[in-house]
């Protein structure tokens, strides 16, 4: 807690929304109307004396929330992480609507962060939309959740590929938790989430007349383009994006997932039909009716009663039932409103289609075909659970069973299709569940949370010349007693005690080798940023020239792509890289979780030894997966907290050894 609590300048605690909020605040809410009578308080309230009464107050705090005790300290550590990172502070009902979700909805946290100019009324309407999910039941519950949780990650992943503004992205957010928070039964629920999807690509830019699969294919793997490199004597080229396309459309090939643009179509075309019969929608319908798709069940599936429930739910057949009657009630020579009702019956029928084809465009943008999951269990997909038996909102993870498949929502996504794909790294399962798999897990999933189409070509040799400028500070500081001073004084918190001490006496040995060997890449980073702000030690040179040039026309953002993911220790699911306590800090916690994220930021080192190689980012998206399989074989983590292994695994990763996997891009 003492880590993370946001200071101001003057070192006073900066509490999100004001420091009132926090004597009001009381731990959680079990609805919205909860929330707007402690705003009422939080207004008449008075800012106490102390800042230490309020901390001392949240620390006896504690609720019972679904078996799990949650401190109020830990809501307020949460609302702070969401702080860091909006542009303008939260005001008080924003600090308050957090503070009293965050015991039940912690899972979906990592939206929040992912949209940081949320206002409060937003989160409101997330929250009253959940309430409403909630009152489902079974199977409409779990297919209410999952197209749910489907639309938020769809409108965040289009944000993170540059096809919508972060406010607009945040407008949708709400706009779509006001669509469910709406509906009056699971049958309403059809139209919201239709017209949500058309609202969400409409934003993104997709035209009236362009294919939507083949749209949001292009809109989340980039525009494909061609890249040539010369390395050696050798000509190489890369589309990743290409590469990236086509990787999901054989996803949603191999689960047997319908068009979205046929549902859309379809769904279009009954539209019309509900207002007035029309024969020309009529034979649209006809023609997408034959084009559903579901799994038909094989006697090797044996599948139990409960889990075909489960799995099966969308019936082709009752749509072609459907469709004959409406056909009939078109060939009278007077129409009835029949024809009205039947359409609206169809706009129903086609929800588990549309669940279905949700869901498996975001397992598509994370899977890839080669995993053994997606090829071996065409149910994946559909096996998705999105609430257990205590909890509708639990986060993304793995199901311990026979046949795994993911649990929860969308928020923590990457960690969760990495554990399942995690077979490419360690192929032979030799490395059990151990440390370093973990490491190894996470690194996969901070490969595949990056967008790579908007990383800039650039960044490589902005974060490789980041790093040469801190390996430069450490010899300058071995040879005058200000830079030393100067490192001793920036590594004070951010490496661990011993570390430090024997940083600094080999530095007073000149023993320069030793130095830079217990420092990480992340290390050498944060040493750089530091010492650079500093006014009163001399910096020149040609790194650092070179350096300020490089970062003055791209952007310092570039860098967080390269950073590895922190879902934990951060609660936040985008790439980050970020100032985290020391290695030494996780070595005696129980869960090695937190270690292993701290340890997720491979793309430094391969950035640095891209950039040394003149390997452009298309080059170095093909092979960061390699590279992560590479570490899992070379990195030898002997017990939990070995993180030392895990940097020495990363120094010594020889991207020039797997530029022959170039060929079969």
């Amino acid at each position: 807690m003492a880590r993370e609590l946001p200071l101001n300048n003057d070192g006073s605690i900066r509490f999100p929304g004001s420091d009132r909020v926090w004597t009001v605040a009381n731990g959680s809410s079990d609805n919205t109307s909860d929330i707007e009578k402690l705003a009422r308080r939080v207004q008449r309230a008075n800012s106490p004396d102390e800042e230490d009464q309020i901390l001392l107050s949240m620390l006896d705090k504690k609720n019972d929330i679904g078996g799990r005790e949650v401190s109020q300290i830990e809501n307020f550590l949460a609302a702070a992480r969401l702080d860091a990172h909006r542009k303008q502070s939260m005001d008080e009902l924003m600090a308050l609507t957090l503070s009293q979700m965050y015991a039940k909805y912690h899972s979906v946290f990592p939206y929040f962060a992912a949209l940081p100019s949320l206002s409060a009324d937003q989160v409101i309407a997330f929250a009253k939309a959940a309430e409403r999910i909630e009152k489902f039941e079974n199977v409409e519950l779990n297919a209410a959740l999952g197209e749910f949780h489907a639309l938020i990650k769809l409108i965040i992943l289009l944000k993170d590929s540059g096809k919508l503004p972060e406010p607009k992205a945040a407008d949708l957010f709400s706009s779509v938790s006001n669509k469910f928070a709406a509906a009056e039964r699971y049958g309403s629920v059809s139209t919201a989430v239709f017209d949500a999807i058309e609202k969400i690509l409409q934003e993104a830019g997709k035209n009236t007349a362009e294919n939507t699969d083949t749209f949001l294919a292009g809109a989340l793997a980039g525009e494909s383009a061609t890249k040539e490199f010369r390395l050696g004597e050798k000509v190489y080229s890369a589309d990743f994006s290409q590469k990236k396309t086509q990787q999901m459309r054989e996803v949603l090939r191999l689960q047997s997932v319908t068009s979205l643009h046929t549902l859309l179509e379809t769904y279009r075309a009954a539209q019309i039909i509900v207002r007035a019969p029309d024969a020309a929608a009529f034979r649209q319908i006809e023609t997408n009716a034959t084009r559903l798709v579901e799994i038909s069940e094989a006697p090797e599936d044996k599948l139990s009663g409960k889990l075909r429930e489960t799995l099966i739910v969308a019936r082709p057949a009752k749509v072609m039932e459907i469709v004959a009657r409406m056909k009939k009630e078109f060939a009278k020579k007077t129409l009835s409103k029949n024809i009205s009702k039947l359409a609206s019956e169809l706009i129903e029928e086609l929800s588990p289609f549309r669940k279905t084809a949700l869901v498996a465009w975001i397992y598509a943008y994370y899977f890839s075909p080669d995993d053994l999951a997606v090829a071996r269990d065409r149910y994946l997909v559909r096996r998705h659970m999105f609430s257990e038996s205590q909890d509708d909102w639990p986060e993304t993870r793995v199901a311990p069973s026979a046949g795994s498949y993911i649990v929860g929502g969308f928020a923590q996504m990457s960690t969760g299709v990495a554990n399942i794909a995690k077979t490419k790294i360690d192929a032979d399962n030799s490395l059990k569940d151990g440390p370093q798999q973990m490491v190894a897990v996470a690194q996969l999933a901070a490969v595949r949370n990056v967008p790579w189409q908007r990383v800039d070509e650039r960044s490589l040799h902005l974060i490789a010349l980041k790093l040469r400028l801190g390996r430069e500070f450490i010899v300058r500081s071995a040879l005058q007693s200000d830079m030393r001073v100067a490192v001793a004084q920036a590594t004070i918190g951010f490496i661990g005690q011993r570390r430090r001490f024997e940083l600094l006496q080999s530095l007073t040995r000149s023993d320069v080798a030793s130095a830079l060997d217990l420092l990480s890449a992340a290390d050498l980073m944060f040493i750089a940023d530091a010492l650079i702000e500093r006014t009163d030690v001399k910096l020149s040179g040609p790194v650092l020239t070179s350096f300020r040039k490089e970062a003055s026309i791209t952007s310092s953002d570039q860098s967080h792509y390269f950073g590895g993911v922190h879902p934990t220790t951060y609660g936040c699911a985008e790439p980050h890289l970020m100032q985290l306590v020391p290695y030494e800090e996780y070595e005696n916690l129980f869960s090695p979780q937190p270690l292993a994220e701290r340890l997720s930021d491979i793309l430094l080192y391969l950035a640095e030894a891209a950039d040394r190689a003149g390997l452009p980012v298309e080059g170095l998206a093909v092979l960061a997966e390699p590279a992560v399989q590479q570490f899992s074989t070379r990195a030898k983590m002997n017990y939990l907290s070995d993180w030392k292994s895990a940097v020495n695994g990363m120094r010594s990763l020889d991207i020039n050894s797997l530029m022959h996997l170039l060929d079969e891009n």
